[in-house]
C-alpha cells in the first residue's frame, strides 16, 4: 500500500516520526474524504502539491506542543507551496471550492517555506476544541 490514491503516498501522510498511519485508518471514511478533497485540490491546482505533513501520533514531537492537532486524528494535510504568492492563490482555490473545510496559513521565514493547512477535524466528536468548526480560517 505505497500509494494511498493516485497523488497521495503512504510516505507522505504516514508520521514522519513512527511511520504509522491512524488506527482506524482502513475502516473509518473520513480519511478517504479527506483525500477525496485533496485530490479535487491538486486537479483544480494543475500540478503536484507536497504533503508536508499528514498523520502525527502521540508520540511526534509536534504533538507534544498541539496534543490536540487535527493532525493526532489524521484529518489534516499540510500542503507545502513554494513561495507566499503561490499560497496565496492555493487558499483561493480551496477556500472559493470548499468552504466548509478549515483552512490555515503560515509562513516558516526562517525555512522560506509556506504550508496551507486543511482538515476535516469538524467531523471530531465530541469537539475537543471549540475552534473545531466548520469553515474556520486563520
Amino acid at each position: 500500500m505505497n500509494q494511498l490514491t493516485e497523488h497521495v503516498s503512504m510516505k507522505e501522510y504516514a508520521c514522519k516520526h513512527c511511520g504509522k498511519v491512524p488506527p482506524e485508518f482502513d475502516t473509518n471514511p473520513l480519511y478517504g474524504m479527506l483525500f477525496d478533497i485533496f485530490e479535487d485540490i491538486r486537479r483544480r491546482w494543475g500540478k503536484p502539491i507536497v504533503i508536508n505533513s499528514g498523520y502525527r501520533c502521540p508520540e511526534h514531537p509536534e504533538t507534544k506542543k498541539k496534543p490536540y492537532s487535527v493532525h493526532v486524528f489524521g484529518l489534516a494535510l499540510d500542503l507545502g507551496c513554494k513561495s507566499a504568492a503561490e499560497a496565496k492563490r492555493m487558499y483561493q482555490i480551496i477556500n472559493d471550492n470548499y468552504p466548509a473545510l478549515r483552512i490555515g496559513y503560515k509562513q516558516y521565514k526562517k525555512e522560506g517555506t509556506n504550508i496551507i493547512h486543511i482538515d476535516i477535524g469538524f467531523h471530531i466528536n465530541p469537539k475537543l476544541l471549540p475552534e473545531y468548526t466548520q469553515g474556520a480560517r486563520w
